[in-house]
């Protein structure tokens, strides 16, 4: 649901399903990535996007597609001014 919402132009529901999908599975790596990708294009919440990375790559040191997430920090830091605290498009669901 989180991700219709977001094709839907609605990247505030897509938000509050994300994080209703979270409450229920905390790391669930798809559901993080894509609450870091809305928030980011979304809301423009640089802050909230690299918070949802890197939890992805804290709790998920597997995560297939990992070089995209770190990708993805560098770039939304790098653009924004923020800089690290630590290291650092939709998957499907």
């Amino acid at each position: 649901m989180a991700t219709a919402y977001w094709y839907m132009g609605s990247a505030d529901a897509s938000i509050t399903e994300f994080n209703k999908a979270l409450s229920y599975e905390p790391n669930k790596p798809n559901a993080l990535f894509n609450l870091g990708v809305v928030k980011w294009q979304g809301k423009m919440d640089v802050s909230g996007a690299v918070a949802a990375w890197q939890k992805l790559l804290d709790t998920n040191p597997n995560f297939e597609n990992k070089d995209k997430v770190q990708e993805l920090i560098a770039q939304a830091q790098k653009h924004s001014g923020v800089t690290p605290a630590s290291k650092a498009k939709p998957l499907s669901n």
